[in-house]
């Protein structure tokens, strides 16, 4: 359960954007409560240190966890209009960089307002086009617009850093180490057995979208 979604965590925020994330720097992560986003927000705390910051976005429910895990703040998705409340509230002290793993295309296009000109949007997950209200066609449009529409033509002006997660041993040391350290620690939502009912259950979990943590499925008793 671990690799994967640390991994991902671990080289979006600091080996696929160009700018990397530092010490002292503030990032946004969207999907925080989720698989990669609760390793994201424990390895940007520790590169950010405390005089960075960490701005979490998940549900209420899993709030606190986002909190403990080492946010500074967190923003409830289900209260507020994502966009309208990080224009208003962090207009005047935007982010060096915004880990997308939930999948939001008006979170980029917005992100102008409250990202900074040489920050990095690092798109882990990409918005699946009933949640958005958009059509496959439609999503895969502002996929083409994002990448290579120029700002004179109405693109985003924001570098939009996408990748795919590779097995990098030197990576995977970092994160061992962290965790050997007590740095970060693996949240598990649920566990569910080898079987059709709990497979198809576990999927359901996955796909709902409200897992905190990863779902595991477990091969032995």
């Amino acid at each position: 359960m671990i690799p994967t979604a640390a991994l991902t965590a671990y080289q979006f925020l600091l080996k696929y954007p160009k700018r990397k994330l530092s010490k002292g720097q503030s990032v946004f992560i969207n999907g925080a409560s989720g698989g990669v986003g609760t390793f994201a927000v424990q390895i940007a705390r520790q590169i950010v240190g405390e005089s960075g910051k960490v701005v979490g976005c998940c549900s209420a429910k899993n709030a606190d966890l986002v909190r403990r895990l080492g946010a500074d703040e967190v923003v409830d998705y289900k209260s507020v209009n994502l966009v309208e409340h990080l224009t208003q509230n962090y207009s005047n002290d935007r982010f060096d960089m915004i880990l997308d793993a939930h999948g939001n295309w008006d979170l980029y296009h917005a992100s102008p307002h409250f990202m900074k000109k040489d920050g990095d949007f690092s798109a882990v997950a990409f918005e699946e086009p009933s949640k958005g209200g958009r059509s496959a066609l439609s999503g895969f449009s502002c996929l083409l617009s994002a990448l290579f529409l120029p700002t004179w033509l109405g693109g985003t002006p924001r570098r939009l850093t996408m990748s795919v997660t590779k097995v990098v041993p030197e990576d995977l040391h970092a994160i061992g180490g962290m965790i050997e350290r007590k740095e970060m620690v693996p949240i598990l939502d649920s566990v569910w057995k080898f079987n059709d009912e709990d497979i198809k259950r576990a999927y359901e979990k996955i796909i709902s979208g409200h897992a905190a943590g990863k779902v595991v499925i477990s091969i032995r008793e």
